[in-house]
């Protein structure tokens, strides 16, 4: 089943709202039903474990995940707060999209990954249309993606998105976070030069968030007492070409 994008979306506001602000939440980006089935999909990812320690990333695989003890788990912590202390530090749950999509056989279309229908479906012809109007970038070429979940305790600190040579234009966060309390965390936060909050958004159900690059933002920590996970999926539009060609595949409901 296709997934229809809101023909209701007003371009030339948002792109004002844009213009204005460097950032932009376009509600209800998607079919109501679309959205649900794609968060449930979600919520049964089976998500790896991702961290840095200095310059390094680890990935922990979900049997790992599950076969770490109390106290790996709390030396994890301890290290990733450490470092959070330091300088630039992240803490969340990953699961490939365009590395599955790109890595499948010909014709094997089942095995671009359960997200497959997703990430065509931001790279088609109407979704990039409405992202050059509301960016201004009109040589956007694709985007990029993968899937996020920020568990109590989780978070991804300062940082601009700046590399260059990836030709990103702007940066977006497809938020499928179906209920969020005001006080548990995990906004998306955007910083001015003296470290003030310009803007936040809060977690939220088929949202799309977007914000030019390079823009000082984190992910706040979500509160060690949030009752849910807070699920995505985010990338950058790109303006250089894509790892190979973008077709249709077949996914499961």
């Amino acid at each position: 089943m296709a997934i229809v994008l809101n023909p209701g979306l007003d371009p030339s506001a948002l792109h004002s709202a844009f213009a204005s602000e460097r950032r932009v939440q376009v509600r209800d980006v998607m079919a109501v039903d679309d959205a649900e089935r794609i968060a449930a999909r979600l919520e049964a990812l089976p998500w790896r474990m991702a961290f840095n320690i200095g310059s390094q990333v680890h990935e922990v695989p979900p049997q790992g995940i599950t076969a770490l003890t109390d106290e790996q788990r709390r030396n994890i912590e301890a290290e990733v707060y450490d470092g959070a202390r330091r300088g630039f530090q992240f803490h969340y749950h990953y699961f490939p999209i365009v590395e599955p999509y790109f890595g499948s056989s010909p014709g094997a279309s089942t095995d671009k990954g359960p997200l497959a229908d997703l990430f065509e479906w931001i790279n088609s012809s109407p979704v990039l249309g409405l992202v050059r109007d509301i960016t201004g970038h009109r040589d956007i070429a694709w985007a990029d993606c993968h899937a996020a979940m920020y568990a109590p305790g989780q978070f991804l600190n300062n940082h601009d998105d700046h590399k260059p040579h990836l030709q990103r234009r702007a940066a977006y966060v497809l938020n499928f976070t179906r209920r969020w309390r005001n006080d548990w965390g995990g906004y998306l936060q955007f910083f001015e030069e003296g470290g003030n909050v310009t803007g936040a958004f809060k977690p939220g159900f088929n949202m799309l968030n977007m914000f030019s690059v390079p823009q000082e933002h984190s992910v706040q920590l979500v509160s060690p007492y949030a009752q849910a996970n807070r699920y995505s999926v985010t990338g950058w539009f790109r303006a250089d070409d894509p790892p190979g060609e973008i077709g249709k595949s077949v996914v499961p409901n």
